[in-house]
């Protein structure tokens, strides 16, 4: 839909856009003539009542009018000396043009070619009483071909812009008159879909949507009476089953568990017995080589297996969880304890521990220490510095309880209903969460001295004197240390992070070195490199924070790295003369600008269409107007090149892509991951 509509809109737009060019461009040129046939004619009048035509008579008339019309670029006046023309005045000597290029007199104009194939047009015509004489006017029409070329680039800006506008405010429209109404229509049928029934939707409209939302709740008035009818019905008649059934099952699995138990003891429990009895001998004999040893220990470990595979067969017997063991809830909470002890004293919070010696439950003692660990944790967060944390519990005869208590600010009273919802947070910026960005700060910066190091003869040789190298700063020798110390400090930083954080800083750190060293100088491998580094930031923020990959992070890390190889290749093609003289051989020396152009901008291309993915679910306006920005700074930049490899034309590709890339992230924040 959101297609269809851009086109009709770029039809309906574009169509009155260059009519209204057109219009404009034929209007100045029928001015430009209608000027210069003013000029000729006024001079024309003027020399026809003289009796004797004096050439510097002549020369000042025509000087004097040619500031009339700035568009006018010669006027000269002929006279025919035999079979030739010659030229009797002119504000050109010589004239570039004469009757013999342009023509018999007429005050028709006549299109020319001027110098670097520059538009001109020409009039003429006879001096009225001097037959003899002829008045040429030439005019330029590059005023004209400029005012073209600007007003058919704002066309093209303006016409991005209002179909941008008018496909937000059709979202806008579409959602509120229709998709929410029937989201909420949908949404009720969604949970009568899974058999909740009790959901009405609010009937505030009189439109047909009003009238299907009070269909479905008298629907959904009827199904419910019956469905609570049924179930009734059912729970009574299938809870006698489903006991019996239970008893049955639960009779059947002991019968089988204790057959199985006595088949193992019998014929296995025995000779296990004497084989591990055999095996711990063996072990025990100094006589036994090293690789006997080696041979006997592996066979006392199968044996040991066999046995746990037994008890696992004994333990299919059991009612509940088999996982499920008794344990003291109160050691859980003291090993817990242990663990923070070293963060809490840091933070100098004290721990009032007030628990019972025991406290005993069937449970899984691994989620319990995990649940204890969190509570503790947050605690500590909360509190930050200089605060205590109370730990008391008890027993009713058929439940404990364990209460954690802080003198931290509490639980915020806006997002008390929401505390068991997922992601619900009331974390401002702090130290935690400023950590996760020193380490890759530091990694840039001993890559960016790395780079200053093995760039530095080519920076030498172009006089690079903003290179802290070249301007005699620092020796090379210590920005290679101190680049290297500065990347292994970086990687060290990260580890605290978390595990995959830590394992993206060290490859980008080996990737970083390996580019410095032979990728920047291999075709595309460099480009890939530099455009990796700009989707790895989104991956390495994913798991600074969480331990899964979010969908749209993954999708933004793509369009990021699309868009970046992109703008590398547009780079690399600027470049390549100053490539060509440090001796890298880059993508375009290979392809050819051509080639390397379609495969820039069909890169930019496809970062453009992942960028539109999340338009396929119900997504914020403000993502919609920055993503159509984004792209349509994308598709801008393509136009750029795609229109002319000329220098000016590259630079300007290359702001265009790094500012969408910049409302890209903008847009990516919008998402609200």
């Amino acid at each position: 839909m959101v297609f269809w509509t851009s086109v009709l809109l770029l039809v309906a737009i574009a169509a009155p856009l260059e009519f209204r060019l057109r219009s404009a461009a034929m209007y100045l040129q029928r001015d430009l003539i209608d000027r210069s046939r003013e000029v000729i004619n006024d001079i024309a009048a003027d020399l026809g009542a003289e009796d004797v035509l004096d050439a510097e008579l002549v020369q000042g008339k025509l000087l004097a009018e040619i500031l009339r019309a700035p568009s006018i670029v010669e006027l000269s006046v002929f006279e025919n000396y035999g079979s030739r023309p010659r030229v009797f005045a002119s504000t050109v000597n010589p004239p570039d043009f004469t009757p013999e290029n342009i023509g018999p007199p007429s005050q028709q104009p006549s299109e020319l070619a001027g110098f670097r194939d520059e538009r001109l047009m020409a009039v003429s015509r006879k001096v009225p009483n001097h037959p003899d004489h002829t008045i040429v006017a030439v005019s330029t029409l590059a005023e004209l071909d400029r005012f073209n070329s600007l007003n058919r680039r704002n066309a093209f800006l303006y016409t991005l812009a209002g179909i941008a506008a008018a496909v937000l405010l059709l979202n806008f429209i579409f959602q509120r008159k229709i998709g929410r109404p029937l989201g909420r229509v949908l949404g009720v049928m969604a949970k009568a879909h899974v058999g909740d029934y009790s959901e009405r939707v609010a009937k505030s409209r009189q439109d047909e949507i009003g009238q299907v939302a009070q269909t479905l709740n008298e629907l959904l008035d009827r199904v419910e009476m019956r469905a609570e009818e049924k179930n009734r019905v059912i729970a009574e008649a299938t809870q006698g089953m489903l006991e019996s059934q239970n008893r049955l099952i639960q009779a059947e699995r002991l019968a089988t568990a204790g057959q199985m138990a006595a088949t193992f003891a019998h014929e296995i429990g025995s000779p296990l017995t004497s084989l591990s009895a055999h095996a711990e001998l063996l072990l025990e004999d100094p006589e036994t080589t090293p690789h006997q040893r080696e041979a006997v220990s592996l066979m006392h470990k199968q044996i040991r297996r066999v046995t746990q595979i037994v008890d696992d067969l004994m333990r299919s017997a059991r009612r509940g969880p088999e996982d499920f063991v008794p344990v003291n809830v109160v050691e859980i909470v003291n090993d817990v304890l242990k663990l923070v002890l070293p963060r809490l004293q840091s933070q100098n919070i004290a721990v009032l521990n007030r628990l019972p010696e025991a406290l005993n439950v069937r449970g899984y003692a691994l989620y319990l220490q995990e649940i204890f660990l969190n509570l503790i944790n947050n605690s500590a967060e909360a509190i930050e510095h200089h605060g205590a944390i109370d730990l008391t519990g008890g027993t009713d005869g058929t439940r404990i309880w364990i209460e954690i208590r802080d003198n931290g600010p509490g639980v915020d009273p806006k997002i008390v209903d929401d505390v068991w919802k997922q992601f619900v947070t009331t974390k401002t910026l702090s130290a935690a969460m400023v950590w996760p960005a020193i380490g890759p700060m530091f990694i840039t910066w001993g890559a960016f001295a790395w780079n200053d190091y093995f760039g530095y003869k080519a920076d030498k040789a172009l006089n690079r004197k903003d290179r802290p190298l070249v301007a005699g700063t620092i020796k090379p020798r210590a920005a290679l240390w101190i680049g290297s110390a500065l990347m292994l400090l970086g990687v060290a930083l990260t580890y605290p992070v978390g595990v995959m954080a830590f394992a993206i800083a060290a490859i980008y750190t080996v990737l970083s070195m390996a580019y410095d060293l032979f990728l920047k100088t291999r075709p595309l491998l460099g480009n890939v490199f530099i455009a990796s580094s700009m989707s790895i930031s989104f991956l390495y923020g994913n798991y600074a924070v969480s331990d899964t990959l979010h969908p749209f992070v993954l999708l933004y890390a793509g369009v990021a790295f699309l868009a970046g190889l992109g703008r590398e290749l547009i780079i690399t093609l600027r470049d390549v003369e100053g490539d060509r003289k440090a001796g890298a051989r880059t993508l375009p020396m290979l392809l050819g600008p051509r080639m390397t152009v379609t495969l820039a901008s069909t890169l930019i291309y496809g970062a453009a269409a992942l960028s539109l993915v999340p338009l396929m679910r119900p997504i914020s306006p403000l993502y919609i107007a920055l993503a159509v920005l984004t792209d349509a700074l994308f598709l801008v930049s393509t136009y750029y090149v795609l229109l002319s490899q000329k220098p000016e034309n590259l630079n300007m590709a290359r702001k265009l892509t790094l500012a969408g890339m910049l409302m890209g992230v903008l847009a990516f924040a919008a998402l609200g991951v």
